[in-house]
């Protein structure tokens, strides 16, 4: 009996679904109920079915066409090298990825930093995101994602948020316009719940974020972000001249709905050449009044908050006076 579940393939069998899964787990790629399609940045083809490392296909944007909706398929991102053509998982422009219970696996070297299996334009592109994740229940596993867009006049990122409760291990987040900007960020939450980063890295080492108000992560939205857990995660920048550069920015005072918790997460900046603390404050913009921030160890920051009587972040520091970090913040 031939099922026809796969829109573009209605040729595939149970048994020929059955075979790839089996592939997949000989690959020791994470159990899933659905189907693994494989991108092959460099010898892939579009027109195949994917469902096999042999018949990948080219594109992440026909990977994501190949999945049904809620069905639990995987999409695997596979990287042999360290030339752009054979370690990207290339799309022509920002999409919506609107379907939920999709797992998606970087067949790398599981560094924490710029890993091979990259999501990224194949040109370059003013488009201000490379996915705009609004589907929920979604996994990312060994996953870099780039966008060195040169937009100006708004947001940018690498993913906007709009998904609940998914889950990113071991992925890199680098937003690196060639221009600086205060649009700039690594990742933005607009309307994000219940979400799980762990061992993740945002920002860039070699991009220089200067004096602009730009963040690792941003928060807007009017209905919040509630109840987003970062572990054991690391944001690393650097700055030439100026202290407008923080860790994380608020768009808006109901961008936070209750907590947004950083365990055992490191943010460190540093000003090139000087190895002297650079910024003036983790937290910059508006002050939320819906919610709290755990802050996180920061590095090379002046303070947690330099605005007085923001009283949004949480502090372990014992003293707000000492090395100017925020103290226990009270309401």
């Amino acid at each position: 009996m031939v099922e026809t579940r796969k829109s573009a393939f209605p040729g595939v069998t149970r048994r020929e679904r059955q075979m790839a899964l089996d592939i997949a787990m000989k690959l020791g790629l994470p159990s899933i109920c659905g189907t693994w399609f494989f991108v092959d940045g460099k010898d892939g083809d579009d027109d195949n079915n994917g469902m096999t490392a042999g018949m990948a296909v080219k594109t992440l944007t026909k990977a994501y066409a190949l999945c049904t909706d809620a069905y639990g398929d995987g999409i695997c991102i596979l990287s042999r090298s360290t030339t752009a053509t054979s370690y990207s998982a290339c799309v022509t422009a920002g999409f919506t990825w609107s379907k939920s219970g999709i797992t998606v696996y970087g067949v790398c070297s599981n560094t924490f930093y710029n890993q091979r299996a990259r999501i990224a334009f194949t040109a370059a592109t003013t488009d201000a995101y490379l996915i705009y994740l609004t589907g929920h229940n979604t996994r990312f596993q060994n996953v870099s994602f780039v966008n060195q867009n040169d937009v100006s006049s708004e947001q940018v990122t690498t993913v906007k948020l709009a998904t609940h409760r998914s889950a990113f291990y071991n992925c890199d987040f680098k937003c690196s316009p060639a221009t600086a900007s205060a649009y700039k960020c690594d990742i933005w939450f607009a309307g994000a719940h219940e979400n799980y980063f762990e061992k993740c890295n945002f920002g860039n080492a070699s991009y220089d974020a200067a004096n602009n108000a730009a963040c690792h992560i941003y928060l807007s939205g009017t209905t919040g972000n509630a109840q987003n857990l970062f572990r054991d995660c690391t944001a690393i920048a650097q700055v030439s001249t100026g202290t407008a550069f923080g860790g994380l920015k608020s768009g808006a005072a109901t961008a936070l709905n209750g907590l947004m918790m950083f365990n055992n997460c490191i943010f460190g900046v540093w000003q090139a050449n000087t190895g002297m603390p650079a910024m003036a404050s983790w937290f910059i913009g508006t002050k939320p009044t819906t919610g709290w921030i755990q802050q996180p160890c920061i590095i090379g920051y002046a303070a947690g908050d330099s605005v007085a009587g923001n009283d949004c972040i949480i502090s372990t520091e014992p003293d707000s006076a000492a090395g100017g970090q925020i103290g226990i913040a009270t309401a």
